[in-house]
């Protein structure tokens, strides 16, 4: 999960130095996870309309109907048990 974290800031970097500040995103399986991420985190700077749109391509994480909240929240919690082994 913290790799995924990085991948999110990775993509967030490259669109600031790309001054990219509107894009359509095309996310193919783990890349699912990272977009999710990235859109969540530039959502809490307040910047919601940097990401236009998503496509999910045979996205990593969904299961069956799920819902992209269940996926953030199995997220969250594998993130805290993450940081719990880090710091134990």
């Amino acid at each position: 999960p913290r790799s995924e974290y990085n991948k999110a800031i990775a993509l967030i970097d490259t669109l600031n130095k790309k001054e990219l500040r509107k894009v359509d995103l095309i996310a193919h399986s783990e890349g699912a996870l990272s977009t999710i991420i990235a859109a969540g985190i530039l959502a809490e700077e307040r910047q919601p309309g940097r990401i236009r749109s998503i496509v999910f391509v045979e996205p990593v994480g969904l299961i069956g109907k799920d819902k992209l909240r269940d996926l953030i929240g199995r997220w969250s919690s594998m993130m805290g048990k993450e940081s719990m082994v880090t710091v134990g």
